[in-house]
């Protein structure tokens, strides 16, 4: 009990950082690198396969994707799992930062910068993902504090805690050796008297530690001389403003944290400086500021080196480990305001900030940030009644999400420009299929493509979310079913009143249509509404299925309580095939949650 009462502040501060993380944790859908961890630590596999899923899906080494694994052994393979992972994880590395803090600075100012990075935004985001990251950023802090422990006493334990640290650093990302190579000049610098006198005391010590990184790194070995064969990599090359962008990225790009920030760090910058040129008042502590100033530019030199002259590494998640040591300036910077008043209000504004942007500004925890994979693997296990084929170029990837379902997913390896080219070939094959893409391949059929399709096939179904999306293509003449307008029209039982709605495009071209627009029924959320449309001719009605458009503008517009963001609706459609004449243009409204429909005349006519 007098060990709570005694630190119940950083008790607090870990608390919150449970909640902070664990809070909608499932909420978006896994994307394209946390399915790579899904597929590749699948606890079907065996150890000596999950090995080459690694070496064959990753240019990682695999100390993460084990503990992955035994993770899914344990509680269960899910993407909830594997983030929960990343939670603990995540909350460790926060309590580890607080210990390695107080050896720069006092507990209360470590306890302010501790909380600092409990509610920074990118350090919660690699905390709720399915990566490597966070438990690289655990390893790399642990690393640092018993870098700087043996600075401060040439003790065995610590050198061979820095070794073990060390090498599961090295052994969870690559990037961690740059880290060695600045921890390493950090100690030549501090103990160069130790290595010019050849100390064998302490030269056993630090061989101690090497030893053991080597051995460490043993099995990551195979896996790094592959990666060092790269040649060509989708990280752009470094630019002036390169690690402008990544300070900001750090602090969620708002340039009222980063000004804060910027100030506190320059004040400390020139109150070290201050102390070095009066060396009677420069204290250990001043001593282990200006190695972290090294170890800081070294960190950002070589990679920015060795971008230049090779494959570009300069990407903002690989310099994570960077945001302690900037915290750790900013306790610096604060341990030397003297005035109460300012002290206090730079901590407020600063932990204000980092909430506000988070939670009011990004909207972090609820709105949509990841590729909506798993949305659109949903929208064919609901609707794939007939169990029609289903295409994509991205196969690999959407397996994860149709593997554990009972219904069996007939998933090939195709793009639409080729699964439709074979059709052109062999007219048997036109049947009713499912096409899902995600990521950065967004739906741009060829104009051969789009003019078979348009003449060939009516779109039944659709999803379009945040870079991931579906279509549904039905051959027509399975497509276009037939109604009775009198008794559609007595079917209805929602009044005119009671829909919004606007035809913005409605364009004849010979025999086709190009028709789009947006309608809802008020105080109905608009997800569950279809939207077909009907061309009457005499009391029958040839009903035809529209693809849905997401329209935040009418949802901004007019939303209340409820959502009217899947309220759009196009149709781009070849209607050769169908009985000349002329026909009465309807919109067939039906929402079956909530059993509301209706057949709305928008006042237009066709003719063939």
């Amino acid at each position: 009990m007098n060990l709570i009462k005694k630190n119940w502040k950083i008790i607090l501060i870990i608390v919150i950082s449970i909640l902070y993380r664990i809070y909608n944790l499932d909420f978006q859908s896994a994307w394209l690198d946390e399915i790579h961890t899904m597929n590749e630590s699948n606890p079907n596999t065996t150890l000596g396969n999950l090995y080459q899923n690694i070496k064959s899906g990753e240019q990682m080494p695999p100390l993460y994707f084990y503990l992955v694994y035994v993770f899914f052994k344990l509680l269960g393979y899910s993407v909830f799992i594997a983030r929960l992972l990343s939670v603990i994880i995540g909350v460790l590395s926060i309590f580890s930062f607080y210990k390695l803090s107080k050896l720069f600075l006092n507990n209360k100012i470590s306890l302010i910068i501790t909380l600092f990075l409990s509610i920074n935004s990118y350090h919660l985001y690699f905390s709720q993902e399915a990566r490597p990251y966070i438990l690289f950023f655990f390893f790399s802090i642990w690393s640092i504090f018993y870098l700087f422990k043996l600075l401060k006493n040439q003790n065995l334990i610590n050198f061979i805690l820095y070794g073990i640290c060390s090498g599961l650093m090295i052994t969870t990302h690559f990037f961690g050796l740059f880290i060695l190579v600045a921890n390493s000049i950090i100690i030549f610098i501090h103990y160069n008297n130790y290595f010019m006198e050849f100390n064998v005391s302490f030269l056993k010590k630090i061989v101690t530690s090497y030893v053991l990184i080597v051995l460490l790194f043993l099995p990551s070995v195979d896996i790094f001389i592959s990666v060092s064969k790269i040649k060509e990599f989708w990280i752009p090359s470094p630019t002036n403003e390169s690690f402008t962008l990544i300070f900001k990225e750090f602090f969620s790009n708002s340039e009222f944290l980063v000004a804060i920030i910027s100030v506190l760090i320059l004040f400390g910058v020139f109150n070290l400086f201050s102390r070095i040129n009066l060396t009677s008042y420069q204290t250990e502590k001043d001593k282990l500021i200006g190695y972290l100033w090294v170890w800081i530019f070294v960190v950002i030199f070589i990679p920015l080196l060795r971008s230049y002259i090779s494959v570009s590494i300069i990407i903002t998640r690989y310099f994570f480990i960077l945001i302690p040591a900037i915290l750790l300036l900013v306790g610096y910077g604060l341990k030397q305001i003297k005035n109460d008043f300012i002290y206090k209000s730079i901590v407020v504004t600063v932990l204000f900030f980092s909430v506000f942007e988070t939670v009011f500004v990004d909207k972090y925890f609820n709105s949509v940030s990841k590729a909506q994979f798993r949305e659109a693997a949903e929208t064919i296990m609901r609707n794939n009644k007939q169990s029609d084929i289903v295409i994509s170029s991205l196969d690999w990837y959407y397996k994860y999400f149709f593997s554990n379902q009972k219904n069996n997913i007939d998933l090939k390896n195709s793009t639409l420009d080729q699964y439709v080219e074979i059709m052109m070939v062999d007219s048997t094959l036109i049947r009713p299929f499912w096409i899902i893409e995600g990521h950065n391949i967004e739906f741009s059929p060829s104009e051969k493509t789009t003019a078979f399709l348009n003449k060939k096939f009516s779109l039944e179904n659709n999803f379009d979310g945040f870079q991931a999306w579906c279509k549904y293509y039905v051959p027509n003449e399975l497509a276009t079913s037939k109604i009775s307008i009198t008794q559609s029209k007595k079917n209805s039982n929602i009044s005119l009143n009671e829909v919004v709605f606007s035809i913005e495009n409605f364009n004849i071209n010979n025999n086709s249509l190009d028709i789009s627009g947006w309608v809802f029924i008020k105080d109905i959320d608009s997800e569950n509404t279809k939207i077909k449309l009907v061309l009457s001719k005499e009391d029958t009605g040839l009903v035809i299925s529209t693809n849905k458009v997401l329209r935040s503008d009418v949802n901004d517009a007019y939303s209340n309580s409820h959502s009217y963001i899947h309220s759009g609706f196009n149709l781009k459609r070849d209607f050769t095939d169908i009985e000349r004449g002329e026909y009465q243009v309807y919109l067939q409204i039906f929402n079956e949650l909530e059993n509301k429909k209706m057949l709305l005349s928008i006042d237009k006519k066709i003719s063939f």
